[in-house]
């Protein structure tokens, strides 16, 4: 399973947003992915069959 989380600057911002995006996933990891472009994707294998949640928090540049 992938995801992937995209970022992007507020005006009057500019600019590509670097950092990293944390994934955390109810009953499964907390993965970190790191921007590139705006974007931050993560894999996992570790998940169970079912609905899980998943919150992606930017830690900002």
């Amino acid at each position: 399973m992938t995801f992937t989380a995209t970022v992007a600057p507020v005006a009057p911002g500019a600019g590509t947003p670097t950092g990293t995006v944390t994934f955390v996933i109810s009953g499964g990891p907390t993965l970190t992915g790191t921007l590139s472009g705006g974007t931050a994707s993560v894999t996992t294998s570790a998940l169970t069959p079912g609905t899980h949640t998943v919150t992606a928090t930017y830690s900002g540049d």
